[in-house]
């Protein structure tokens, strides 16, 4: 039966109180992203799970290690926070380690910015490290050299004794400067939970067929039961003398890892492969693989569509990849 005018009309009102219901959810997309990406449910029972295992804080801590080296990490990193601070569903908390210039940096430039918007950043934390000194002490104990010729230095290779560095926290999940966050950081906190008691920690592997097929960008660690276990100095000793091609540079006297710290991780997991899980590949999207298919998909079914991989995180490294099609710039 052909609809009356008077039903024309009911039907163009109600399609245009939608259409404005969609321009509103549009332009309320910080919100919503808060709001879609997790149940409050979930990330409270989650919070409170956690509480118990960290004796600093019941909050999610995430590690920034953001020194001053090739590359001003206190201002690469920015990104990164703005990201956090838009998809984070609950409370977090950030601690940054750094030298005295990225302290200075992070007290007059990022902290203000993070005070004067309502953010759910619960704590901020700046470890400063002067001149190295825990980490050489550190790695002197294994002959290793902190300079190594990766392109993340010194800053890179400190990462493996945060453990010992920050004894006060539980767990924690270290990130570099160069990742953007396009999910919410809690889910990336909630895989803690796969981690079974034997594994201390979790990262990308990838093909882990080589020390630069795997990724120390995001890494999930279990600090204190790293702490209790013999990884330092015994099993971190142990994966840099029975390398092969050998990390020992006769004229330092002192082991250099290819690599840097994932040298050291990729010989410990190749004869300790139960200390490690590997992360969902999600949380490592990277230009160094071309996103892995999180731009360009795939083909999906009979239609042929392209059906994009799921992204968590999106990685900005491989710096000789830019302008490339098909690369986020």
């Amino acid at each position: 039966m052909p609809m009356s005018f008077a039903g024309h009309s009911r039907r163009n009102k109600y399609m245009m109180i939608i259409g404005m219901l969609g321009l509103v959810l549009c332009f309320s997309s910080e919100y919503l992203l808060r709001l879609l990406v997790m149940p409050e449910s979930a990330a409270s029972n989650l919070i409170r799970s956690t509480a118990a295992s960290n004796s600093t804080s019941s909050f999610p801590t995430f590690v920034i290690v953001c020194g001053h080296g090739e590359t001003d990490t206190v201002k690469e990193m920015q990104p990164l926070l703005k990201s956090m601070i838009l998809l984070a569903s609950n409370p977090i908390q950030l601690v940054f380690v750094t030298d005295l210039k990225g302290a200075k940096s992070i007290a007059r430039n990022v902290i203000p910015r993070l005070k004067q918007r309502r953010t759910h950043i619960h704590h901020i934390d700046i470890q400063t490290v002067a001149s190295f000194r825990d980490g050489e002490e550190y790695a002197d104990n294994i002959h290793l050299d902190l300079n190594n010729s990766h392109h993340s230095g010194n800053w890179g290779m400190l990462k493996v004794f945060l453990p010992w560095m920050l004894h006060e926290y539980d767990q924690f999940i270290v990130l570099d400067t160069d990742l953007i966050f396009v999910q919410d950081p809690i889910l990336l906190w909630m895989e803690f939970r796969k981690l079974t008691n034997q594994q201390y920690y979790s990262m990308p592997l990838l093909q882990f067929n080589e020390a630069a097929n795997m990724c120390s960008c995001v890494v999930l660690m279990q600090s204190k039961k790293i702490r209790e276990s013999n990884i330092y100095p015994d099993l971190f000793l142990e994966a840099l003398e029975t390398a092969k091609p050998s990390y020992f540079v006769e004229e330092l006297g002192k082991y250099r890892p290819h690599h840097g710290d994932q040298g050291i991780y990729y010989n410990l997991f190749k004869r300790h492969r139960d200390l490690v899980l590997d992360l969902d590949e999600k949380w490592n999207r990277d230009r160094c693989h071309l996103f892995n298919g999180a731009f360009e998909g795939e083909e999906a079914g009979w239609f042929f569509q392209k059906r994009k991989k799921e992204a968590g995180i999106l990685h900005r490294n491989c710096d000789f990849l830019s302008g490339r099609e098909g690369v986020l710039e």
